[in-house]
């Protein structure tokens, strides 16, 4: 994953459209960044990623403002914690997206 985004790029790649919206606005506030960065670098990527600082910082931010919810305030976790330490918010998303 590429770690700077020029603008056109980050518009292009993480911008969400059509169905992803229904996706997203199913899941609670404070889910719906994660989920839709998870969403958003799956598309990208073809998989999942392995740990958080794995997504670009820019795309965080963008993606958090496009559902409405500040990125540092929400502590958006992608990568679930270790198990015993874990929300199920992660793994279903994930599941829903595979």
């Amino acid at each position: 994953m590429q770690r700077e985004w020029a603008s056109e790029e980050l518009v292009g790649s993480w911008t969400l459209v059509g169905d992803e919206w229904r996706l997203v606005g199913n899941k609670s506030v404070s889910t719906r960044p994660g989920f839709a960065l998870l969403l958003k670098f799956f598309e990208i990527e073809a998989r999942f990623p392995r740990y958080d600082e794995e997504v670009p910082p820019q795309a965080v931010g963008y993606v958090a403002e496009q559902v409405g919810v500040d990125a540092k305030e929400s502590g958006v976790l992608l990568v679930p914690a270790p198990l015993d330490q874990r929300s199920s918010s992660a793994d279903s998303g994930r599941v829903q997206l595979s």
